[in-house]
């Protein structure tokens, strides 16, 4: 069934944000284009996988609490695996995944930056395999938080 032109519109703006993200990655990091790999797993994939180990922190909606938590995390990360990194565009949500080392040496870039995050306060680092993970997601509770 061919695409209807709208469909294409927004397929074509969805590339472009794309582009557009990995063009900052790489120039704020230094990271190398063929290490970015795009991933075509699921936000609701990701949640069903680890919704038992999420905790809520009621009444507490500052991510930056968990900064500290995050740093430690990727600081336990070896610099030769990759993450699964969550990044939010205006419209659209991508998972890419990129060195641990990039990571671990741009992490305000990673954490805190407007940039690359737009609104989004979900921060979302899992390997491929699922073996190890670090999520804080804002909720209308508070924010709810994995690390494994």
């Amino acid at each position: 069934m061919p695409l209807t032109l709208k469909e294409k519109l927004k397929e074509a703006q969805k590339k472009g944000q794309l582009k557009k993200l990995i063009e900052l990655i790489i120039a704020e990091t230094g990271v190398r284009e063929d290490s970015i790999e795009v991933c075509s797993i699921s936000y609701q994939s990701i949640i069903d996988h680890v919704y038992d180990l999420l905790v809520l922190e009621n009444e507490v909606y500052d991510t930056n609490t968990q900064k500290s938590n995050f740093e430690k995390f990727i600081d336990s990360i070896s610099g030769f695996e990759y993450l699964i990194t969550y990044f939010m565009t205006e419209n659209n949500i991508f998972f890419l995944k990129l060195p641990s080392q990039t990571i671990k040496e741009s992490q305000e870039l990673f954490w805190d930056s407007k940039k690359i995050m737009g609104n989004s306060r979900n921060r979302i680092f899992i390997k491929e395999d699922f073996s190890r993970g670090f999520i804080v997601l804002s909720s209308e509770y508070g924010i709810e938080k994995a690390e494994w």
